[in-house]
């Protein structure tokens, strides 16, 4: 990717604070932490100092989609390394805007303010990672039991209860044409969906406190879901389909990000102590 960008200002969708920049920032962010090689940091830092102006305010992004929240994690590491007042300003701007988010009648995030009552597995990854570092960074515990909040809301109502993995989407009015008329369910386990809410959950388990009164319920949560996930791996090739349930139905394919984060997520999960080593 840095070879093919090599400046980080042209990543794609250009000079706008998005997850897909955040998404392939906060891996290089993890390898940064691995290696501890400054290139990578170097980075990270030349993109977001192309969007966060002098004042902290942020360049292009849209405050109406959980989509544009979620670089926000990279902030973290940025403003502890520098101590740039920049990145603090442009963090608690992002915190502010989940603080007033809308929710359906359950407490649940609505993904998109254009899409009023519907929770998205996506909504997980791209604000519980921040409200969870962010409880650490500030001390509140109420950002981090909101992130857990949202991911049992989740759970309790998307679950495919004949398999044990989750719908993509919710929408809790029944509105929308993909709903279904009694549950409000998508039709479909989106492989990526999963992945992000699987994976989110063994992130937010990384930064909660083992006293949290919610860890057990959160564990649970995984391990309840790591058992259908690797009952429909693929045999053959070790890997997942697009739609997870539906490996032998023509049009569906083997696809590679599902696959990575559930790889992620149950590495995560035996680095913690919460699969036995077997599942390496």
């Amino acid at each position: 990717m840095i070879r093919k960008f090599p400046q980080a200002k042209d990543l794609p969708p250009r000079g706008w604070f998005h997850y897909h920049q955040g998404v392939f920032l906060s891996g290089m962010l993890e390898t940064y932490r691995l290696t501890g090689c400054e290139k990578y940091y170097n980075y990270i830092k030349s993109w977001v100092d192309s969007i966060i102006q002098p004042d902290g305010s942020i360049v292009k992004y849209d405050p109406t989609r959980l989509d544009d929240i979620q670089p926000g994690i990279l902030l973290f590491t940025l403003y502890d390394k520098t101590g740039d007042e920049r990145y603090k300003k442009a963090l608690n701007t992002l915190i502010d805007i989940l603080e007033k988010w809308n929710k359906n009648a359950k407490g649940g995030f609505w993904h998109k303010e254009c899409h009023p009552n519907q929770m998205w597995l996506d909504s997980l990854y791209m604000a519980g990672q921040i409200l969870t570092e962010y409880a650490n960074y500030s001390g509140e515990t109420k950002y981090m039991d909101e992130a857990v909040n949202q991911a049992i809301i989740m759970y309790d109502n998307m679950l495919k209860k004949e398999n044990g993995l989750m719908y993509h989407a919710w929408d809790m009015s029944k509105a929308e044409t993909w709903a279904d008329a009694q549950t409000g369910l998508s039709p479909e386990v989106w492989g990526r969906a999963q992945g992000w809410y699987i994976l989110s959950i063994l992130i937010i388990l990384s930064f909660m406190p083992k006293s949290h009164p919610k860890r057990e319920r959160l564990t649970e949560i995984a391990l309840q879901l790591f058992e259908p996930i690797i009952k429909y791996r693929d045999e053959s090739t070790k890997m997942w389909y697009q739609v997870v349930d539906k490996g032998n139905c023509a049009g569906n394919w083997i696809e590679t990000s599902c696959s990575c984060l559930f790889t992620a997520a149950i590495a995560k999960a035996v680095n913690n102590h919460i699969l036995g080593d077997e599942y390496k």
